[in-house]
């Protein structure tokens, strides 16, 4: 039985080695997306609202990406408790940095890649209502991620992807506000 097993991993072992051993033919990429910031629950100062980012990301090995980005969240502040007396439309913006790293898994010679991670960020919001004694909000985080995407031609530079993106902004000593941030992005690969 210790047999079986151990020649089954040998096996696997063996399949993956050319996988592994493949070079990166892209090093950098760049993406921009669109899509939906959605607040948790306990977050009753923020609502849905669209939100658009900018991505870089670095290959370090095959496998392993640094990533920095921005975001930015547009109406993403609930002002109309804040603000309801105030006589001109209300508007505010959120941003976001988040910068961290990610876990890629290529498939069909990275035609398809899979990617997790997580990282820091930092977060700012503004909103134009002088009525409100919390005009800005400013604070530091964490997030993580999921994403797939799909290669949309031969050379595998440009891509078409889906990104799920939960960022946690720490305020007050407590992890306070959340956000699930979904994205269709597409992305440029650079040598």
């Amino acid at each position: 039985m210790r047999r079986i097993h151990l020649i089954s991993v040998l096996i696997m072992i063996l399949d993956l080695t050319p996988l592994c051993g493949q070079t990166i033919d892209w090093r950098q990429s760049i993406s921009i997306g669109a899509g939906i910031s959605v607040p948790n629950d306990w977050s009753h100062r923020f609502k849905k609202a669209p939100v658009l980012n900018l991505d870089y990301g670095y290959r370090l090995k095959r496998h392993i990406q640094a990533d920095i980005g921005i975001e930015t969240v547009i109406n993403g502040w609930d002002t109309y408790e804040l603000c309801r007396f105030s006589s001109s439309p209300v508007t505010n913006a959120g941003l976001v940095v988040p910068f961290g790293g990610r876990v890629l898994l290529p498939f069909n010679s990275e035609r398809f890649l899979l990617s997790a991670g997580a990282g820091g960020a930092y977060f700012h919001y503004t909103s134009a209502c002088a009525a409100a004694s919390i005009g800005q909000f400013a604070a530091w985080g964490a997030y993580s991620l999921a994403g797939a995407s799909i290669a949309l031609d031969k050379a595998k530079r440009f891509g078409l992807g889906f990104l799920a993106r939960y960022d946690r902004a720490y305020d007050r000593g407590y992890f306070q506000d959340g956000w699930l941030n979904l994205y269709i992005q597409f992305a440029v690969a650079l040598k």
